[in-house]
């Protein structure tokens, strides 16, 4: 359970997904000076008994790598290492096909730490804003003393997210 706490852990309903990224596993922190360049390679095993659609590498939410499981054994299994120069973080994830539905495994995150500073966006503030807004109005709905248990976690949610708030590192990411 430390581990997961921990982030050191793979989401999966089917595939067996085991990544590291630089030789670190999920939930490690990179750590780095302004200046510094960072070659992060990403590596992985993986069992399945279905049909992979693609394996993919995610970079502060954009795909730095995608590929069909047969075009990843051609790549000799090997994939392209990320050049990074700036906080931000990394997952790897699969996706697999099963009959009317689909099986996937998802990575913790790898963090990238500048000057020790993480990566916090101005969408991702106002989602978890959001959800916090809608969840405390779901709990408008409960009777008075059930409202009581949540109100130290509701209140200590809030803070946290105007925290974060004033830690934006990019701005212009924001939601519609």
């Amino acid at each position: 359970w430390q581990a997961a706490w921990s982030g050191r852990s793979v989401a999966t309903n089917g595939p067996m997904l085991r990544p590291t990224l630089a030789g670190e596993i999920p939930g490690h922190v990179f750590r780095a000076s302004a200046g510094e360049q960072l070659t992060l390679e990403p590596e992985l095993t993986l069992s399945v008994r279905d049909k992979v659609d693609y394996l993919e590498v995610i970079h502060n939410g954009q795909v730095h790598y995608s590929a069909r499981l047969d075009e990843f054994a051609k790549a000799g299994g090997r994939i392209p290492p990320l050049q990074v120069n700036s906080i931000g973080w990394v997952t790897i994830r699969v996706m697999t096909l099963y009959e009317n539905h689909f099986r996937a495994a998802t990575s913790a995150p790898w963090y990238i730490d500048f000057d020790g500073r993480r990566r916090v966006t101005a969408a991702g503030v106002q989602f978890f804003q959001r959800w916090l807004r809608d969840y405390e109005e779901r709990l408008a709905q409960l009777p008075q003393t059930e409202i009581k248990r949540h109100a130290p976690f509701i209140r200590r949610a809030r803070s946290f997210w105007q925290r974060q708030a004033g830690l934006v590192t990019d701005p212009s990411n924001v939601l519609p």
